[in-house]
């Protein structure tokens, strides 16, 4: 189970390096719900049960966000990521899973690029610990590359900026 785990993980790795590169938040997302439901059968290939539930419900999450960003959603999606995961803590690593998917669902429902992408690497840094804790070599490799994907898409955010700039003036 190991090793199909880590192959899961190895596609959601691929899927979350494109993500970040899409300009358009609606794809971020998409590529995002994909990423993290394999990710999800990752994890309960592992037993790592809180970090499946919360991965499971961030593929939930990305989709729906997609169309729609209610604040009852928002209150909605806060509650899955804490109640049933503290019901059923295992380990108290696993709050940074439950940290992390309280992070990622607020940049999920925050529209400005810049903003959204800041709060998405605080989530990510609180999963790369989780995951180091689980012992999953390819799981650590999918956070920071999300990180690094991330941050470049800043980068070209910030060229864009720049460039729609300076032919303004």
């Amino acid at each position: 189970m190991f090793l199909l785990s880590q192959v899961l993980v190895t596609v959601a790795v691929l899927l979350d390096l494109a993500s970040f590169q899409f300009m358009k938040r609606q794809q971020v997302l998409l590529a995002l719900s994909l990423s993290t439901a394999l990710t999800a059968i990752h994890f309960y290939l592992l037993d790592a049960m809180a970090g499946a539930l919360l991965m499971a419900v961030a593929s939930l999450r990305y989709l729906v966000f997609i169309k729609s960003q209610s604040k009852r959603l928002l209150i909605g999606f806060l509650l899955l990521n804490t109640v049933p995961p503290l019901v059923h803590l295992n380990a108290s690593y696993e709050l940074y899973a439950v940290f992390g998917s309280v992070l990622l669902t607020f940049g999920a429902f925050i529209r400005e690029q810049v903003a959204f992408r800041c709060v998405m690497m605080l989530g990510t840094v609180c999963w790369l610990i989780h995951n180091c804790y689980v012992g999953s070599p390819m799981a650590i490799v999918l956070e920071s590359t999300f990180l690094v994907s991330n941050l470049i898409g800043l980068g070209r955010i910030y060229m864009k900026r720049k460039t729609s700039k300076l032919k303004a003036e």
